[in-house]
């Protein structure tokens, strides 16, 4: 059973799967924004998880606890940036989303004469 209503996931022109988080919407290739903001927000998380277990490693000390410590909290630090950028980068890609839907919706009513 399949809701209509919902994300689906299809292959655009026959290649590639992609997610439309709307029925009716086009499948458009992955741009420089959506791109960053996979990045951003991949990189982020990776960086939480390896400063975690750096700083963790670093705590239990050896020879190398110091330079792990180090290098875990400047991984946690470097979490923060590249997650407020992939979160920047993704707003940017649904502000753009949605302007597009708005100019098609503008065009598509236009001449139907419900103006204000």
């Amino acid at each position: 059973m399949t809701d209509d209503a919902g994300p689906a996931w299809e292959y655009c022109e026959g290649r590639r799967l992609h997610l439309r988080p709307h029925p009716g919407t086009r499948c458009e290739p992955w741009n420089w924004k959506s791109r960053a903001a996979a990045f951003g927000l991949a990189a982020g998380l990776a960086s939480l998880a390896f400063g975690a277990l750096a700083d963790a490693a670093g705590w239990l000390g050896g020879r190398t606890g110091p330079l792990l410590f180090k290098a875990g909290t400047l991984l946690l630090l470097l979490s923060i940036p590249l997650l407020a950028a992939g979160a920047h980068c993704l707003d940017l890609e649904d502000g753009s989303a949605a302007a597009a839907r708005h100019a098609r919706g503008t065009a598509a009513g236009a001449g139907k004469g419900g103006g204000r």
